[in-house]
């Protein structure tokens, strides 16, 4: 049930926007004064990157962060400017964003500025390199998503081109295309096991493509040697995106993985389409249609669910929490949930952990159900007991398997705080059992 909206008397709502009125030209003033000063000498202090898909609430409260952060810099080196750069459609929010970061600085000669609207970055290599490319096969293809093994000068590289928009929580293709391109070019570059873009380019059919290299095909460990560097390599890439604050929200095994460990053993997490930054609280369960309470939260699931095998309890069954920008539904521990199970499925001689009647028309109650039964066994079992309940283990050591139960049992909790961090669980006696 939604919350009662307040109904605001006519002179109230005049008041209200005459005041508005009035802290806003106070506000245009002051920083038109700064503004005449600056142009030409002021430098950015930092940039807040403002996208469709993200929380004005975050933004703010990301934006108080890096104020309060640089506040004795600011003071010091008056003249400088936050700037705030809206992406394809942000621009009025962008400007809200703005407004309500302006007080913060009052005392500080800086100002706080809103760019133009960009669209697309520049890509490192323009698209005339990209004119003689020999396609060698398909690799995967969807109604909305092709990608391609193609030839490029000699090397082999992947090209993945989006028909359609695939993500609920963008409003248009273009707004999604820009936000996993400034993910890939911003917080993902030099990364450890994390796919690093090298260009991008619009296709004779105006379809923009990203280029990576061409990581091979995907070959799962089955001998204790490879599983312990698949998933220690796995928390490791996982742990570079918790220290960016960056949310997978899709890691996944099973034939299409979202991690890939090549015939070299190194592992590369990919697809980064359904990331986030936790600042921007996108899909966060907010009633979008409330402006008087934005902070509120339906009962129902959220926009965005990942893979059915793969998802993490709280995406279907709230588990409302907080971090340092709002209110949450999931965070970073989401990630790790998904990769639990990505990692009992090479311990056990099974393909999923979570079976499907039918794999074409998954419910979430049949979803729900799966993470209650887990959440029962391992209440009331050892862990080594309770996955034997799903399959056999394919490597036949007592103590490795053991090891590897327990800190499966770790990433698997059902409340999602419960969850050790990346870094915590490579810290785990299993890490050392070949060391």
């Amino acid at each position: 049930m939604k919350p009662h909206k307040p109904h605001l008397s006519e002179a109230l709502l005049a008041s209200m926007q005459g005041s508005a009125w009035q802290t806003r030209s106070r506000m245009s003033s002051a920083a038109t004064a700064v503004t005449t000063k600056t142009d030409k000498t002021a430098k950015t202090a930092c940039t807040i990157n403002v996208h469709s898909a993200g929380d004005t609430a975050g933004y703010v409260a990301y934006g108080r962060a890096q104020i309060s952060k640089l506040r004795d810099q600011l003071r010091t080196k008056p003249y400088q400017k936050i700037k705030v750069q809206p992406h394809v459609s942000a621009q009025e929010k962008a400007e809200n964003v703005r407004d309500r970061l302006f007080p913060l600085l009052e005392g500080i000669l800086s100002r706080v500025s809103v760019s133009p609207s960009t669209a697309v970055p520049e890509s490192p290599l323009p698209a005339s390199d990209f004119e003689e490319v020999d396609v060698q096969d398909e690799v995967h293809r969807e109604s909305d998503v092709l990608v391609e093994r193609c030839l490029h000068r000699g090397r082999f590289m992947i090209f993945k081109k989006y028909l359609s928009s695939t993500m609920p929580t963008h409003q248009s293709l273009e707004d999604q295309q820009v936000y996993e391109l400034n993910l890939y070019y911003k917080d993902l570059q030099g990364l450890r096991n994390v796919v690093q873009i090298e260009a991008h380019f619009y296709d004779p059919d105006g379809n923009l493509t990203f280029v990576f290299p061409d990581l091979g095909v995907n070959m799962y460990p089955r001998r204790k040697p490879g599983i312990v560097s698949y998933m220690r390599q796995l928390l490791n890439g996982l742990d570079a995106l918790w220290h960016k604050d960056i949310v997978h929200c899709n890691i996944k095994g099973g034939p299409k993985p979202n991690a890939i460990f090549d015939a070299t053993g190194r592992l590369t997490i990919i697809d980064f389409e359904s990331a986030v930054r936790r600042h921007e609280l996108i899909d966060q369960g907010q009633d979008q249609e409330s402006l008087f309470f934005p902070s509120s939260f339906h009962t129902e699931t959220l926009l965005y669910r990942g893979n059915p095998h793969y998802v993490a309890p709280e995406v279907l069954v709230a588990q409302h929490g907080q971090n340092s920008y709002g209110q949450t539904r999931f965070g970073r521990r989401r990630d790790i949930y998904s990769a639990g199970v990505v990692f009992l499925e090479l311990l056990l001689d099974i393909d999923h952990l979570f079976n499907y009647e039918d794999e074409e028309i998954i419910e979430d109650e049949d979803i729900i159900e799966q993470h209650e039964t887990l959440r029962t066994r391992l209440a009331s079992m050892t862990p080594l007991s309770a996955w034997q309940c799903y399959g056999d283990f394919r490597v036949a050591s007592l103590k490795f398997n053991t090891l590897a139960s327990d800190l499966a049992a770790k990433m698997l909790k059902w409340d999602r705080v419960e969850r050790p961090s990346p870094e915590v669980l490579l810290q785990h006696p299993f890490f050392n059992y070949y060391t």
